[in-house]
């Protein structure tokens, strides 16, 4: 039976994952990452499916220039220079400007493929780091001081600390029966990309409409905007299968002419949104960090975000440990690691989760409400200030 031992093992090859890698890769850690496709895995797409695009926050963007890929990335993407946030009940908009906080933008948009890429590159530089690709983690074993996991193939491999970046549908969360909570918005994200007449100019918008958020995301070129639709549920159903030109005519009716005409570049997907949250973020000697802990709603385009935070502040308790010459794994760090996440995940939950509620809330008091909030911030520089540095990440 093949054994392997490693310091840190990390079940995810996603981009919480590799990321978390890099960081620590500069500490000579051996570091094996897992994942259960091959890296170089491209599924069949005989479809022409919508970009998944990301808003990276600056201060995310700052991990990744410690791990040198921020100048791939930003080759692809598209700045984020101004955000607009328009409520139809009440007509009241907030606009945010990044010179009020002396930043040059907010952060950046930018397909998810070029993050990997720029990640899977990154990590081949590294010989400190080994990859197992196609396999996934069918037995856990903890004890005091290491972690065991078994493949299907019954190939053993040892860590001091597991780290699980699997995202929503966790399969190792479920083995290590970590409870979580799981709350269905029924809500679709429905999802394609636009080519329109005129320039973005880097201005992300969101649209609170009476069936649920309209997100306008801008794309690198000027012309080009990915759109998250939030409607009931079976409305991304429906959407699919009209015609081209029906659902052209709805974006319109939405967009009222604000990019001018338009085009659809893409097919449209959906899926269904809920909230999932875990209960702890470490048991014995397994970790959680990114979706597998939290599944948040889109409507604030902070989960990559989020994740990103938890990775870092993972990295810095690490490297505190190994400057004491403390074990990386101790159950203090994790203890921190525990309390430090706790306020900045649960804030982002509730946060998401009422300001949803709140705008597809047809009450009068919930319409009183945005009215009233829209006002106050828009006046009150201190709050709109927080709220713009807590967006671009830096106010925590």
């Amino acid at each position: 039976m093949k054994k392997e031992n490693y310091d840190i093992i990390i079940s995810g090859a996603g981009y919480i994952g590799m990321s978390l890698a890099c960081l620590l890769a500069k500490q000579n850690l051996k570091i094996a990452i897992i994942d259960n496709v091959a890296l170089n895995y491209i599924p069949k797409n005989e479809s022409n499916m919508p970009s998944r695009t990301f808003a990276i926050a600056s201060a995310s963007m700052e991990i990744f220039s410690k791990i040198n890929i921020e100048n791939k990335i930003k080759k692809f993407a598209q700045p984020i220079n101004q955000i607009l946030i328009e409520d139809h009940k009440t007509h009241e908009d907030l606009n945010f400007h990044p010179k009020d906080l002396d930043l040059q933008n907010f952060g950046y948009m930018v397909d998810e493929q070029h993050i990997i890429n720029a990640l899977k590159s990154q990590i081949s530089t590294h010989k400190n780091i080994s990859l197992y690709q196609g396999q996934e983690i069918k037995k856990i074993q903890n004890s005091p001081y290491y972690s065991q996991i078994t493949f299907s193939n019954s190939e053993i491999l040892n860590s001091k600390l597991l780290v699980v970046a699997e995202g929503k549908n966790s399969k190792t969360r479920e083995l290590l029966e970590i409870k979580i909570r799981k709350i269905s918005y029924q809500q679709d994200a429905i999802v394609f990309d636009l080519k329109h007449e005129y320039n973005h100019n880097g201005i992300a918008v969101e649209k609170f409409l009476s069936s649920g958020p309209f997100a306008i995301l801008p794309k690198k070129g000027g012309h080009e905007s990915c759109i998250v639709w939030t409607d009931k549920t079976g409305i991304g159903k429906i959407l699919k299968s009209m015609q081209k030109k029906d659902v052209i005519y709805l974006i319109k009716k939405k967009l009222k002419n604000y990019l001018g005409d338009i085009k659809l570049v893409s097919d449209i997907a959906f899926f269904p949104l809920n909230l999932i949250y875990a209960k702890s973020y470490f048991k014995d000697k397994t970790v959680f960090c990114g979706d597998a802990i939290h599944g948040i709603h889109p409507i604030a385009g902070q989960g990559l975000n989020l994740g990103l935070r938890d990775i870092q502040h993972l990295h810095n308790l690490i490297n505190n440990n190994i400057e004491l010459g403390l074990d990386i794994c101790s159950n203090n760090m994790l203890n921190k690691y525990n309390q430090q996440r706790e306020f900045d995940i649960n804030l982002m939950i509730n946060s998401t989760h009422n300001i949803n509620n709140i705008f597809a809330s047809n009450l009068i008091l919930a319409k009183l409400s945005c009215k009233i909030g829209l006002k106050f911030i828009n006046k009150f520089t201190p709050l709109k200030n927080y709220i713009m540095s807590y967006a671009s990440g830096y106010k925590i």
